[in-house]
């Protein structure tokens, strides 16, 4: 080991300077934060910068060829992964998901190329034609390896400069992360082709400190955390006004139901508290963040709105395993539709009540046999949606009678599934009053519902497994209500009556005839009685001059198969 010059001792003061920052500064790192996927690939590239500066730290410290070809193979390690590892985190970053394995694995072969040429860079000189402590000459495949590594970078830039990430910044945090970011790149191409005389190599400290300062300003408004976690609830609920606030109660992230919602009232953006936006509704969430439930929910009204409005407004705190609270997501359900079903309903009610007092003072036969189809009709109707949902509801206050004193968190996300079940009941009723509907409905409006009413069946811990074709027709109304209420009063049979498990439901749409079939794995019946749901589903299929079978072919569980011409 030789003497050190001035132009050694000043690059070894900077690189140990910088190794001590980046060891501390990404311990704190490390220790506040969450173990998710996007934090580790952020780790992953500070691995690879202190092997970097480690590399250029040892290289001044050898002066025997040997000794310094085995550091610069080290610090190349470092810059060859480089681009990989920071795409990688890039793209994460934006896309909330990891880069696609066949392409993560295809730039990492890549890098390995660059990586083991440079490894037998003594054989062919292609990466260096002579290597120095300082001013290494390049070789041919130096710049090839440069060119492919400024892509990646540049391709890094851009996905974290763009994500929709950086909304929940403020805009001085987001212009010094933007400027900052090139800041590496351009130092590193003055060095590398040496357009300034500039003795050391600071990209690797630049690059860590804008990555660190980066770091920083996501971990302060704890974007790691909430908005990661919050992001697909938000989207998945546009139809809802959310609000997703941190653990001070500032808001991070709203949708645009929201600024809709309070349009007019309050000059809404990030940042905000909470209680700034609603004050009436802070005793109720300090209330809730100060217990253990995770969720709860709550009818409000809020004057600053209307006075006509009314919603529930549902919280749900986030947290991570047993840690403290992280956050909360607050959702506003309008339910003013709900109070207002009740005045028709009442109003509804009267009206009937009249019908039926001037069906009784005219005894003709014209007006009994209309009375009585109406009758036919609601019974059919009342049978089919509300024993449907009074199966549901009995089968989940079952459950929660069972986990009441073992677990009230889970009996009380019972207790709201069967007052949720309940209120659709009330608006399924409400539209089948109405029957309104005269012309032709498409059949994958069908299947919508009635995959939304096989999950309803799910929360009684039944696996209903539902198989349609993708033929698109037109419906009648009447065809459209028998194929749904046939699918609803079986697994409703199903549930109340076998006892079933396992509910398998098959609808084919033809140009001819729609086919429905339905087996449950329940007890069955070795004699069938026909019940009054059976019977309406039967007169159902009659008055459309479909065919109607069912039964326990082998005395076991239950088969029900039905064909309906199609009337387009």
């Amino acid at each position: 080991m030789g003497v050190f010059g001035y132009m050694d001792f000043i690059q070894l003061t900077i690189y140990t300077l910088a190794l001590m920052g980046t060891v501390i500064a990404n311990t704190l790192l490390y220790l506040r934060s969450r173990k998710i996927p996007l934090v580790l690939a952020y780790f992953r590239i500070q691995s690879l910068i202190v092997l970097w500066m480690i590399g250029k730290f040892f290289k001044v410290l050898v002066n025997a060829t040997n000794g310094l070809k085995i550091w610069i193979d080290i610090e190349y390690f470092g810059i060859c992964y480089f681009g990989v590892a920071l795409l990688y985190f890039a793209y994460l970053y934006y896309h909330n998901r990891p880069l696609q394995p066949f392409l993560h694995i295809g730039l990492i072969l890549l890098s390995t190329v660059n990586y083991i040429i440079l490894l037998t860079n003594n054989q062919h000189f292609l990466f260096f034609k002579q290597i120095a402590i300082y001013n290494s000459i390049k070789g041919p495949f130096f710049y090839v390896h440069t060119g492919f590594s400024y892509i990646l970078i540049a391709l890094g830039i851009y996905y974290i400069v763009t994500s929709p990430a950086n909304n929940a910044f403020k805009k001085s945090d987001y212009l010094i992360i933007s400027l900052s970011l090139m800041i590496p790149l351009a130092i590193n191409v003055i060095y590398v082709f040496g357009l300034l005389p500039i003795f050391v190599d600071l990209t690797p400290i630049t690059i860590n400190i804008v990555l660190l300062n980066f770091a920083f300003i996501v971990f302060r408004e704890n974007q790691y955390d909430i908005q990661m976690m919050t992001k697909y609830r938000i989207f998945e609920n546009l139809y809802e006004a959310i609000i997703i606030l941190n653990e001070k109660n500032r808001v991070v992230e709203y949708n645009k139901k929201t600024e809709e919602m309070l349009e007019g009232h309050t000059d809404l953006h990030k940042y905000m508290h909470f209680e700034e936006i609603f004050p009436e509704l802070m005793p109720k969430v300090e209330r809730f963040l100060h217990t253990d439930a995770l969720t709860e929910q709550a009818e409000v009204n809020i004057p600053k709105l209307s006075n006509d409005k009314y919603y529930i407004l549902s919280m749900e705190k986030i947290k991570l395993k047993q840690e403290n609270n992280r956050g909360m997501i607050i959702k506003f359900i309008d339910m003013t539709e709900h109070h207002q079903l009740l005045v028709e309903l009442e109003e509804k009610n009267k009206f009937l009540k009249e019908i039926n007092r001037t069906l009784n003072a005219n005894i003709s036969v014209n007006k009994r046999l209309i009375l009585e189809q109406e009758r036919n009709y609601v019974s059919k109707e009342v049978h089919d949606i509300l024993g449907h949902s009074m199966t549901l509801v009995i089968s989940l206050l079952e459950a929660c009678r069972q986990v009441y004193n073992k677990n009230n968190a889970e009996a009380k996300e019972r207790l709201v599934l069967a007052m949720e079940i309940t209120r659709d009941s009330l608006l399924n009723l409400r539209k089948s009053l109405t029957r309104k509907r005269s012309s032709n409905m498409s059949n994958q409006q069908l299947i919508e519902e009635l995959e939304g009413l096989i999950q309803e069946f799910r929360v009684s811990n039944i696996d209903v497994e539902f198989i349609t074709n993708k033929y698109e027709t037109k419906l009648k109304p009447q065809c459209y209500d028998a194929i749904y209420r046939i699918c609803q009063e079986s697994m409703t049979n199903a549930l109340r009556h076998g006892n079933a498990t396992k509910i398998m439901i098959a609808v084919r749409f033809s140009k001819e005839v729609t086919d429905i079939i339905i087996v449950d794995n329940g007890k069955g019946c070795k004699k069938l009685e026909k019940g009054y749901g059976i019977l309406g589903m039967e007169q159902r299929v009659s008055e459309m001059n479909g065919t109607f079978s069912c039964g326990s072919p082998d005395g076991e569980g239950f088969h029900l198969h039905v064909t309906i011409p199609v009337i387009s």
